[in-house]
């Protein structure tokens, strides 16, 4: 019997003198137009056709790829709030004015999401203006409006994002789970719960979509803090593949974001902080 499920395998290069390498594209600049000037970026940057969104300390940048002109820029997202964003607190006091940490964001229906791990939302904009529409925050059940924040959340500090056709998959590093949102907020399934069998998470912080191909469905590959590890799974949250990362210089991995590239066999990019390092994974998905 032939496998369908793709499966993630660790990258060991050889020399080469095709070998890849980068380079600095010389910066066409245009004296009117108005340049972005970055302070802090804290996030992938995401493109989008011939521009790019970039998170800059505590708000959103779209900046023009070919002479890097500033086309438009949202507020500063941690000031935005909403009627349904004082449910975390006692007596709808609002929530204390802290800058926010975002960490991820993913283009969908034409909304920009953006992962507030700070306030345990996702903040919803308007991909062309980055005009702020909502903040989006789901409470447990057992957890009624005004009631105090804790980590029981549903949305317990939100670090990674990506996206399938109307759903958006929010990787929550507080809630040990991978929550399944619609465009329009709503909550659609949960993947996971804490613990270390495959199909459960120890602080998920990054999730990557890999396209269905052929026989193969669209699967989701989730990297865990502290679980050290990767997991590949049906959309569905079923586990089809857990690898287990190991030490890098005797220092225990400490994942962070994760993005896929395409190509006739994709490559799959994991950051690890400890080892001051981007570790690459080779996806393998059968033809067939």
């Amino acid at each position: 019997r032939v496998s369908t499920s793709p499966s993630i395998t660790p990258h060991h290069p050889t020399p080469s003198s095709s070998s890849p390498s980068l380079h600095c594209i010389p910066q066409c600049t245009q004296p009117d137009t108005e340049s972005a000037t970055l302070t802090s970026t804290s996030s992938r940057s995401l493109q989008a056709g011939d521009a790019v969104f970039i998170v800059d300390n505590h708000k959103v940048l779209k900046v023009r790829l070919c002479d890097s002109a500033l086309l438009s820029r949202s507020a500063e997202l941690w000031r935005c709030s909403g009627p349904t964003d004082d449910w975390h607190w006692n007596g709808g006091n609002p929530p204390p004015e802290r800058p926010s940490m975002l960490s991820d964001t993913v283009l969908a229906d034409g909304k920009l999401f953006v992962a507030d791990a700070t306030r345990d939302c996702v903040v919803v904009l308007d991909a062309c203006s980055l005009a702020w529409q909502k903040n989006v925050r789901v409470a447990p059940p057992h957890q009624s409006r005004g009631s105090r924040r804790n980590a029981a959340a549903a949305l317990a500090e939100p670090t990674g994002l990506c996206a399938h056709g109307f759903e958006i998959f929010v990787a929550c590093k507080g809630s040990h789970c991978v929550q399944v949102l619609s465009h329009s907020g709503e909550l659609v399934n949960q993947i996971g719960t804490k613990g270390s069998k495959p199909g459960e998470f120890n602080e998920p912080v990054g999730c990557a979509l890999l396209p269905a191909r052929g026989a193969a469905a669209a699967r989701l590959i989730v990297a865990e803090k502290a679980g050290r590890r990767l997991q590949l799974l049906t959309l569905g949250g079923q586990p089809l593949q857990v690898v287990r990362l190991p030490a890098i210089g005797g220092a225990p991995p400490s994942l962070r974001g994760i993005a896929l590239t395409e190509g006739r066999e994709p490559t799959l990019w994991v950051t690890d902080v400890t080892a001051h390092a981007l570790r690459r994974f080779s996806v393998h998905v059968p033809c067939s």
